[in-house]
């Protein structure tokens, strides 16, 4: 397996350089990314790479902006008193799932 070095920009106190770290990918990142640049999709495995760390950072964004969303409503739930009923039958119910009773 090839090593193929990372690049990323570092910039400090105005000064901006490049950061290289390498890395052994797998043999499904091989030939993954061998397709990706035969079927001219992407340039070359640098293009994959740098692909696959934008979708990867917004997934990361996304899921993180679920969490809050999920935390808000857990917060305005518990604020809102106590539920009368059976909170999981009530879920069940909504998502047309069976009941266990």
């Amino acid at each position: 397996m090839a090593k193929r070095g990372v690049g990323a920009r570092l910039s400090v106190e105005g000064v901006t350089t490049m950061v290289t770290q390498n890395v052994s990918p797998s043999v499904i990142f091989d030939d993954l990314t061998a397709e990706l640049v035969k079927s001219g999709r992407y340039a070359n495995a640098d293009a994959v790479l740098r692909a696959a760390t934008q979708a990867l950072k917004r997934e990361e964004c996304d899921d993180a902006a679920k969490l809050a969303m999920l935390i808000e409503a857990l917060e305005a739930g518990e604020a809102s008193g106590e539920y009368e009923g059976d909170p999981f039958e009530t879920v069940r119910r909504k998502m047309g799932w069976e009941s266990d009773k």
